[in-house]
C-alpha cells in the first residue's frame, strides 16, 4: 500500500521544547558568498535525529535549495541554564508561514553532532518529559 502525504515518517520520539535557536545558512555553491547574518528562531520540538524550528527565512526562493541540501544550517541551541551546543543540519521539510512576513517552519535533521553533544541532547529531552 502506498504511503499518503499525511503518513507519519518519524523514526525518533519527539519532545516539545521551546528554546532559542540561532542559525546561519551555509550555501554549498562556492560561487555564493557566505551568509554573515545570524537569525534567531525558536524550537518547537526535539528528537534524537533533529528538531523543528520556527524562524526567519530570508528568501522564499531558498526553499527548493534547502530541500535539495544545497543550503545547510549551522545552529547554536541554547538550553535552559545557559548551556549551548552547536550542530549542523539539513532541511527535511520547510513550510512558509502564511502572514508571517519572511517566517518559516523548518524540519531539520542533524548531520553533524559530536557524541558529547548527543548526550546533552538526550539529557535535555529527558528533562522535558
Amino acid at each position: 500500500m502506498a504511503q499518503g502525504a499525511g503518513h507519519e515518517r518519524r523514526v525518533h520520539e519527539r519532545v516539545d521544547r521551546e528554546v532559542p535557536v540561532y542559525y546561519k545558512f551555509r550555501h554549498l555553491d562556492p560561487r555564493r558568498r557566505p551568509e554573515k547574518l545570524t537569525y534567531q528562531g525558536v524550537s518547537k520540538n526535539f528528537s534524537r535525529g533533529g528538531l523543528s524550528l520556527v524562524g526567519p527565512l530570508p528568501e522564499a526562493g531558498w526553499i527548493s535549495s534547502l530541500l535539495m541540501s544545497k543550503i545547510l544550517l549551522d545552529l547554536e541551541i541554547e538550553w535552559p541554564g545557559g548551556r549551548k551546543f552547536k550542530a549542523a543540519c539539513r532541511a527535511a521539510w520547510v513550510e512558509a508561514r502564511p502572514g508571517g512576513e519572511g517566517q518559516a517552519m523548518f524540519g531539520l535533521t542533524f548531520t553533524d553532532l559530536a557524541p558529547e553533544l548527543r548526550q546533552d541532547l538526550e539529557r535535555f529531552m529527558q528533562e522535558g518529559t
